[in-house]
């Protein structure tokens, strides 16, 4: 559905075949079943489409008026500890590899996922507050002006929405 990269594709020199890995702070696609079709988004905005079935049109977007967040030099060395963190030997020099050839993008995705409820509401995850111990996700009803906050509890993790309850994992 959409025609952007999200990972990264290489021949190492040394090893012979081909790797892949995702991208740094890379967005990624997310696909719901609505009463409308699918839902798509992959974050590089703040914006899902409603597309129609079986030829994919886009018949409704829904978005949210945010900025999304810059990638600091802080941030790509955050990423590189924690992606050389624990590794060793040849699996060291791999990672650094592919820590090297990054191409880190200038801004942050805006949103992880999101989940659509029984009502064609849009609940979105925040990117940037994934960090903090409660989760901060958006409702986005089928009006602009319908959107609320919601912070969820530490440990909280949703997984599922009805117009009425969220479904989720509680870890202790």
């Amino acid at each position: 559905l959409l025609s952007s990269e999200h990972f990264v594709q290489t021949v190492p020199r040394e090893m012979g075949g081909v790797a892949y890995w995702g991208l740094a702070f890379g967005r990624q696609l997310t696909v719901r079943a609505s009463s409308r079709g699918i839902a798509t988004g992959d974050g590089s905005e703040w914006s899902v489409s409603f597309r129609q079935m079986p030829g994919g049109e886009v018949r409704e977007q829904r978005s949210l008026a945010r900025e999304r967040v810059p990638v600091t030099p802080a941030d790509i060395a955050a990423y590189r500890a924690r992606a050389l963190r624990g590794e060793a030997g040849a699996s060291r020099v791999i990672a650094e590899r592919m820590v090297d050839e990054m191409p880190f993008p200038k801004q942050q995705p805006a949103f992880v996922r999101f989940e659509v409820d029984e009502r064609d509401q849009v609940w979105i995850e925040d990117y940037q507050e994934r960090r903090n111990t409660s989760v901060l996700w958006y409702r986005l009803g089928a009006a602009a002006t319908q959107v609320r906050a919601v912070r969820f509890p530490p440990r909280f993790k949703p997984l599922a929405f009805t117009a009425a309850m969220v479904y989720g994992v509680w870890r202790d």
